[in-house]
């Protein structure tokens, strides 16, 4: 019994879910030869977000014998430190101050940097490379696929962002 209420939260958001999903279906979507249009992301995620309380009740039904077991034996976690979580806030907050500045490029690659090695990976070369893999990842996704115009930055990094996107071939 206990089970089947702690599903309301997962029902409760796929409901919403699909309301909004079917609502969406009835706007006007004439998307432009060649490009997905301006409502595949929406629904997409929506139907992501579906598939994940889908995934939640599942959790929820199966038995948990193993988990319990586990819980027993696993040490406590850590406690949250204050500082380290002021500071993943700000960066999350200066990134978004920083990009029309530096531009989507350099501000999410030093963001990235800052808070991989803020939580706790301190190897130069994997730092770098997550950081850098990441930022092309995000770069390719929103430039080519999601056809989104990021910040390019002001003068010089201006000139620095498109000088990378010639060398990367987003442009």
């Amino acid at each position: 019994m206990q089970n089947l209420l702690n599903l309301k939260g997962p029902l409760l958001i796929f409901g919403i879910a699909l309301y909004f999903y079917f609502l969406g279906g009835r706007l006007d979507d004439a998307p432009t030869p060649g490009q997905l249009g301006p409502y595949f992301w929406p629904r997409s995620i929506l139907i992501l977000l579906m598939v994940s309380c889908g995934i939640k009740s599942l959790e929820i039904l199966s038995p948990r014998k193993e988990a319990a077991g586990r819980a027993e034996t696993d040490p406590l976690p850590s406690p949250i430190q204050i500082s380290k979580l002021v500071a993943l806030i700000a960066a999350v907050i200066g990134v978004v101050f920083s990009m029309d500045k530096i531009g989507f490029l350099l501000a999410n690659f030093f963001f990235l940097l800052f808070f991989l090695a803020l939580t706790g990976l301190r190897r130069a070369f994997p730092l770098l490379l997550l950081s850098a893999g990441g930022t092309v990842a995000l770069l390719y996704l929103f430039v080519k696929v999601v056809y989104l115009p990021l910040p390019k930055g002001m003068g010089f990094f201006e000139d620095v962002t498109l000088f990378l996107y010639r060398l990367l071939g987003v442009i």
